[in-house]
């Protein structure tokens, strides 16, 4: 279970939700299309709006302090 705690799968999980707010808002985003932006523009607008949301996120000091919790730690703390 070690792999629940490893770097990649912390650094995967902001992007999953970026993933998720994409497709959730996939009706406003084929209403630029439909309204004559490029895929480009698009997605810088998408690009954009992910990168204001992390760092305002990162910002909140509950969510700082979730980050640097060892969570295998914990739990195996919690169950012994």
């Amino acid at each position: 279970m070690g792999w629940l705690s490893s770097g990649s799968s912390r650094r995967a999980r902001p992007a999953t939700a970026a993933i998720i707010g994409v497709l959730e808002r996939s009706r406003e985003l084929a209403s630029l299309r439909s309204l004559g932006m490029s895929r480009g523009q698009v997605g810088s607008i998408v690009t954009v709006a992910a990168v204001f949301v992390a760092l305002m996120l990162a910002q909140i000091p509950v969510v700082r302090t979730v980050n640097r919790l060892d969570l295998a730690k914990a739990t195996k703390e919690l169950m012994s």
